[in-house]
């Protein structure tokens, strides 16, 4: 749970270089962060049950699970 502070960083930091990259178009760009918050976003949601110990459904678990599995 120590990581879920930098988590809004990191993802400024990845925004930052996005649009800072030679060669990509700023539409590209304003896409590509979109897609990466709105990834971190699902993620976050997603996996906050786990890293806070919060009261969840099974399924809502068993979902976080599965995506765990195709990770590792």
């Amino acid at each position: 749970y120590h990581y879920f502070a930098s988590v809004p960083f990191i993802i400024l930091g990845i925004v930052l270089c996005l649009h800072d990259w030679p060669g990509i178009r700023q539409k590209q760009c304003a896409v590509i962060s979109w897609m990466i918050a709105g990834m971190a976003a699902i993620s976050f949601v997603i996996f906050l049950p786990y890293a806070c110990g919060m009261a969840a459904p099974i399924q809502w678990l068993d979902l976080g699970k599965a995506i765990l599995k195709i990770w590792y």
